[in-house]
């Protein structure tokens, strides 16, 4: 049963990955038209300006994304180089990255939000994990709930910005507030919480989602998500015989995600979807960027700076 439904999430997956493409491609689409509209630049100019031919722009504004000439009798998607490109350029934070890691992440979060299932996502920093779950809230925002835990959030803290994601302003004790959580969670149809840097949690938080999990199990998916070998530590409390360590992890174990670190592969192929293609400026990126966070900025330098010297 459960190898039928992981097929069923990975098509749904990969037609969701489609559609979050499309919607930033119309994201794209408007951002160009309002610009031209409040700056009077026209098509043409504009296209000189991003540097790109203005054909791109015309099936950008018409909505052309999967249907564009490539030669007699065929026909292409709209390019990701192009589209990063004009994202660069607008100054949007549209990224089209097809990695891994996002896969997996994505992959994750649509089984856990479909099939109400409590999940541990384990990967180091700048592995690409809050922005996959920042563009999974965009695609899925309805019954979806992000937490980011703080360093200094009392596991009460913890309690209270999740009520507060649910709309839930009330005061009261833990319990109090959990109870709330959780009957909001029993009337809703398909709720996700995500809690993210969730290494950072304390251990009376961890109480609480355990409470929690005992009382929502079949009403709602959970993921933690956390890094610095984030899985590993909570094993290892568990091994321990930790209260509530021992209970919690036996309920979201199953199928831990490990993520990825950034390969070669990864780093040319980002390289060159942002029309960076020459050995120089990769090696220098491939011995300056360790994570896919350091990657994105760099990237992002190395644009305006070819920005500036066009200029």
């Amino acid at each position: 049963m459960w190898r039928h439904e992981s097929r069923q999430a990975l098509k749904k997956q990969k037609r969701t990955k489609q559609k979050m493409n499309i919607e930033n491609l119309n994201q794209l689409a408007e951002a160009v038209e309002s610009l031209m509209t409040s700056t009077g630049v026209s098509q043409n100019d504009l296209a000189k300006n991003i540097g790109i031919s203005s054909s791109y722009l015309t099936h950008l504004k018409n909505r052309n994304f999967d249907n564009i000439p490539a030669g007699v009798g065929r026909k292409t998607t709209f390019s990701e180089s192009i589209a990063n490109k004009i994202a660069v350029f607008l100054k949007l934070d549209v990224q089209m990255w097809d990695i891994d890691n996002y896969t997996h992440i994505e992959n994750c979060l649509i089984e856990a939000k479909m099939y109400k299932e409590h999940r541990i996502i384990d990967g180091a920093k700048g592995s690409g994990k809050t922005f996959a779950i920042e563009m999974f809230k965009k695609s899925y925002p309805s019954e979806t709930y992000v937490v980011t835990a703080d360093d200094d959030m009392s596991p009460k803290a913890f309690l209270e910005s999740l009520a507060s994601k649910m709309d839930l302003h009330i005061g009261g004790s833990k319990r109090v507030i959990r109870m709330a959580i959780e009957a909001k969670i029993k009337s809703q149809n398909k709720p996700l919480i995500i809690v993210d840097e969730a290494e950072n949690l304390k251990t009376g938080s961890y109480g609480a989602i355990k409470a929690l999990y005992d009382a929502v199990k079949d009403y709602a998916g959970i993921v933690l998500v956390g890094a610095n070998e984030y899985a590993d530590m909570l094993r290892k409390k568990a091994g321990r015989n930790m209260t509530p360590f021992t209970q919690l992890y036996s309920r979201f174990s199953a199928e831990t995600v490990l993520l990825n670190t950034m390969s070669k592969a990864d780093v040319v192929m980002i390289a060159k979807l942002n029309d960076i293609s020459d050995k120089e400026t990769i090696n220098t990126i491939l011995s300056t960027c360790h994570d896919y966070r350091e990657l994105d900025r760099k990237i992002k330098r190395v644009l305006r700076d070819r920005t500036l010297q066009e200029a």
